[in-house]
């Protein structure tokens, strides 16, 4: 449940990548030219003052990646324990440390015991 989260998560964020590419070309024809600052953002603070549109396309991806990210993984860490009711009946993980050789000459012994 968890690496389905995790796979959902991350194409939320490809989906949502696209989707602002598409967005800014329609917006902006002329993405990685020059344009003056107020043609970009009207009425934008100093610090937000890009002088091409491509600037801003990073400023939307870092944050939409950030936050699909971080949204995501929360969302899927709490689901996958807080979706099932009585955790007490799980049985811990078996680790073997006896990893044969050969795995095919394994699998044949153990079908000649059936």
């Amino acid at each position: 449940m968890l690496l389905s989260g995790i796979l959902t998560t991350i194409t939320g964020i490809i989906i949502a990548v696209i989707a602002i590419f598409i967005e800014m070309w329609i917006a902006f024809p002329n993405l990685f030219g020059s344009l003056p600052s107020e043609e970009i953002i009207a009425g934008a603070p100093a610090t937000n003052k890009a002088g091409n549109p491509g600037k801003l396309l990073l400023m939307i991806l870092t944050t939409a990646f950030i936050g699909n990210f971080a949204v995501g993984a929360f969302i899927s860490v709490v689901t996958s324990y807080a979706g099932k009711i009585d955790q007490r009946k799980d049985e811990p993980a078996r680790l073997e440390t006896n990893i044969p050789q050969n795995p095919q000459a394994a699998a044949e012994k153990k079908t000649e015991v059936i």
